[in-house]
């Protein structure tokens, strides 16, 4: 059972991180293919890609964040 909650757990985790992966592929092919073409600059696919970048990475890091006070580890300053 605890082998399923830590499978689980890292695809929670994994899942966020691929669609981080897939926004940043996004923009960077919107920004090189500008640079290679004459075309007009895509910027909603451009926007699109970055919401999902933002969105995979504000997952990521809310729920690191919410780890370490959880555990309180984290240092008040």
């Amino acid at each position: 059972m605890l082998y399923v909650q830590r499978l689980i757990a890292v695809l929670i985790i994994a899942i966020p991180g691929v669609i981080a992966t897939y926004g940043w592929a996004v923009m960077r092919d919107v920004i090189f293919n500008n640079f290679g073409s004459g075309q007009p600059f895509e910027i909603w696919k451009f926007i699109g890609g970055l919401i999902l970048f933002a969105g995979g990475l504000a997952f990521i890091g809310g729920w690191y964040i919410r780890r370490e006070r959880r555990k309180q580890e984290n240092q008040r300053r």
